[in-house]
């Protein structure tokens, strides 16, 4: 897929274009990512008796996975 951004009156040389679309680029697979995760847990999750804690719990422990999978990427 591919997205074009304009943004009118703004010049960048093509160090700064460049890191702009690797953020762009991230910052919508970040999103699209999380959504798809969001509507799976959904579904998952739809008759699931956990209580909020629970679901805090189990929202820590993938934050930390997602985390360790991010470093070993290099992202962070």
């Amino acid at each position: 897929m591919e997205l074009i951004v304009k943004v009118p009156g703004i010049k960048l040389d093509k160090k700064s274009r460049d890191k702009l679309k690797e953020d762009i680029r991230f910052f919508i697979e970040l999103k699209l990512t999380r959504d798809l995760l969001l509507k799976k847990w959904n579904k998952l999750l739809k008759n699931s008796e956990l209580t909020d804690e629970d679901c805090k719990n189990l929202s820590k422990i993938a934050e930390q996975e997602i985390l360790e999978e991010w470093k070993k990427k290099g992202w962070l």
